[in-house]
């Protein structure tokens, strides 16, 4: 097997990958189950659960998270989340000490204790526990209890929230509406002044005549009652709003200090992968495009960026690793493709120091067969034990959304690409060099690319191409350009001049028209240019075979096969197998497609050659074929090789039963008829053909 090694510059990194068949014999085998690991199982501690949610993390739970948690039905399922809560919380998650926990723990105990006495509730969900928990002890406490003319009142007063995005300094006030009960959280617009005055104390009814008695009163607090940031002016119409607006920031803290996007991912993901990275969710950037090869098949392109970090002094002697699972189901519900690969992070020129951080992309790429599909992937990091994915819906080809493709935007293209090797975002001799993040430094040259289906049987032929650039609604450019003379062989790419691109928001539009000058189709994609200098992810992508090489045409033909549609898989398997029958990855699903159509001989023929290769579904193939041939004794020897290479299958148990009673070992076949059943009781032709042999005896 030929190995093909990265070669690009502008950060790809010189890592040597072998076009694996590892990964391309778990595409073959789909038949076999999925590739994703099984989940394992833990004990749950003893949790009261619902008062997790409804006091200890009341006021710092997102609503998607609790959306998620409340659909949880297991003990197992809920401790595992309560640990990702946390974890996505920890500000330094690879210690075993989780500060923001603990502080909030200490905070949750203190308002219980001081805050619930002449409450229904328990402290920690009455107003001034809410304020405490969020924000923490205040740094001045002001009491004004024990005015007649005034409702219980406490002023709690905060300074330093910057890094919040609170206000340096403000002040928040609790008061006793009716002189008994608990405190609530004031408000200068719904409540006013007038609120924090007991009945009788002034005879006007509006905040103004209100706000003078309080003066006379306790001037500090009422200077506090219209504003509770100091330094604004004593505004009766503006400095309510800015007040309110501030408790709403307040509120609103908790969504702040998390990305819960981890909570629907790990409802999704709980059942499919380990226990050990299901709470272990980490965010990433992901592009996914569909693009015409130059040979005609469509490829699927993704880029996954994200954060790279050193192993710690105790992982150092491992080197950190991806380990990536694709797969492709049809609408059905059905998988058609699905792959398992790893990908090696090697650290050196191209990372940081291990007191830094920085982010890589990791791309890749694969044919896929006519349809509408469902693609999804997870990555899991074997260092950190934490999980990443992505879910698309992909088209193929993209023309009923259009005879034009999805634009992207590339910081540079590589025009002389050699094309004896392929990999991501390459097209012909095009190399793009993509971001997930459509942001672009200042003052630098920006290319796009796309590509046009301009098939001559549709009445719609594209004739001319018109792309435009708006800067924050402003046009700045536009140009217009004939079809027949631009180099379209393998897509077209276009450069906006970087004298266009300063510092701003960007929409970049391309429509298509035909001979008449009528529109036939567009396209847009908004991005950013930055203030500052834009650093690019370190590349990790796996360079493939060119587009011409056989194993294309197998993977396409597997694809159908899986789908059951044996007419187009035919002659894409045997072209595959014809330039290459020495090759495993050609010949079994050429194979696989001879069983169907019940060419036995000629499956005996493709795949003998390769019974020393351990491969299940191989050995599985050609002892069908035998047991359909009637070469009984041949088919009994391989299906129990089968079961003693590997292990029990009540499938292969069955055939074995059959076989036997074939060859008139009844005995035999009673035997592994009654293991098969006792594996799958549900086998209703195994319980008629093992009550027929017991009938015969």
């Amino acid at each position: 097997m030929q190995h093909y090694r990265v070669k690009l510059s502008f950060g790809f990194s010189p890592i040597t990958h072998p076009f694996h068949l590892i990964r391309f014999l778990a595409v073959l085998f789909i038949f076999t189950g999925l590739c994703f690991p099984h989940q394992e199982s833990i004990a749950p501690g003893i949790v009261d659960y619902e008062k997790w949610l409804e006091e200890e993390v009341v006021h710092i739970i997102t609503p998607r998270e609790k959306k998620t948690f409340l659909q949880l039905k297991t003990d197992q399922d809920k401790m595992l989340f309560i640990k990702s809560f946390w974890k996505h919380r920890d500000p330094s998650p690879h210690t075993e000490k989780n500060e923001y926990k603990e502080e909030h723990y200490r905070r949750v105990i203190h308002a219980n204790k001081q805050f619930g006495y002449g409450s229904s509730l328990p402290g920690c969900k009455t107003d001034r526990g809410k304020i405490f928990i969020l924000l923490g002890p205040p740094h001045d406490v002001q009491s004004f209890e024990a005015y007649s003319s005034i409702r219980p009142t406490i002023v709690w007063f905060y300074q330093g929230m910057n890094e919040t995005g609170l206000p340096d300094a403000f002040s928040i006030i609790f008061f006793k509406a009716h002189h008994v009960g608990e405190f609530k959280i004031y408000s200068p617009t719904l409540d006013g002044p007038q609120a924090l005055l007991s009945s009788g104390s002034f005879l006007g009814t509006d905040s103004r005549s209100a706000f003078q008695t309080l003066l006379r009163v306790a001037p500090s607090l009422a200077r506090i009652s219209t504003s509770l940031i100091p330094g604004q002016t004593l505004d009766m119409e503006s400095s309510p709003l800015a007040s309110d607006s501030l408790l709403a920031n307040i509120n609103s803290l908790p969504l702040n200090r998390v990305n819960d996007e981890y909570a629907e991912k790990f409802l999704v993901y709980k059942d499919i992968i380990d226990v050990e990275y299901s709470a272990n969710y980490f965010h990433n950037d992901s592009l996914v495009r569909v693009f015409r090869s130059p040979v005609g098949f469509y490829f699927v392109h993704y880029a996954v960026e994200l954060d790279y970090h050193e192993p710690s002094d105790q992982d150092n002697s491992i080197s950190p690793e991806l380990i990536i699972n694709g797969n492709i189901t049809n609408q059905d519900g059905r998988s058609i493709y699905q792959y398992e690969s790893s990908v090696p992070l090697m650290p050196g020129e191209n990372l940081p120091n291990s007191d830094e951080r920085t982010r890589i992309s990791y791309q890749d790429m694969f044919p896929l067969i006519e349809g509408r599909y469902h693609f999804s992937l997870i990555l899991r990091n074997e260092i950190t034990k934490g999980f990443t994915s992505l879910e698309r819906e992909l088209e193929i080809p993209w023309t009923s959304m259009g005879r034009l493709s999805d634009l992207i935007l590339c910081h540079n293209v590589n025009m002389d690409t050699p094309v004896n090797e392929s990999r991501a975002f390459q097209i012909g001799n095009m190399q793009l060099f993509i971001s997930a993040q459509p942001v672009f430094s200042p003052q630098q040259e920006i290319f796009f690319f796309f590509q046009i289906n301009n098939s001559k049987e549709d009445p719609e032929i594209v004739h001319s191409y018109q792309w435009t650039l708006l800067r924050e609604n402003v046009e700045v450019e536009k140009k217009r350009k004939e079809y027949i003379d631009v180099d379209h062989e393998y897509g077209i790419v276009e450069k906006i001049p970087r004298e266009q691109l300063f510092p701003g928001h960007y929409l970049l539009g391309v429509t298509l028209y035909d001979k008449d000058g009528n529109e036939i189709c567009s396209k847009k994609k908004e991005f950013q240019v930055s203030f500052r200098n834009v650093p690019r992810p370190t590349i990790y992508s796996t360079s493939f075979p060119p587009f011409d090489n056989a194993i294309y045409a197998a993977l396409l033909g597997n694809q159908y096969l899986a789908q059951g549609e044996l007419k187009e898989a035919e002659p894409l398997l045997q072209q595959a197998y014809i330039k290459d029958s020495s090759s495993l990855i050609n010949a079994l699903p050429y194979g696989r497609l001879l069983m169907n159509q019940k060419k036995y001989s000629e499956v005996l023929e493709v795949l003998s050659p390769f019974m020393q290769e351990n491969v299940q579904d191989v050995l599985d193939l050609v002892a069908r074929a035998h047991h359909v041939l009637g070469h009984f004794d041949k088919a009994i020897a391989l299906y129990r090789e089968y079961l003693n290479r590997f292990g029990q299958n009540s499938v292969v148990l069955a055939l074995l039963g059959d076989c036997y009673s074939r060859t008139g070992n009844l005995k035999e076949a009673i035997k592994a008829l009654e293991i098969s059943l006792s594996i799958d009781p549900t086998q209703e032709k195994v319980k008629r053909l093992l009550e027929s042999i017991k009938n015969d005896r």
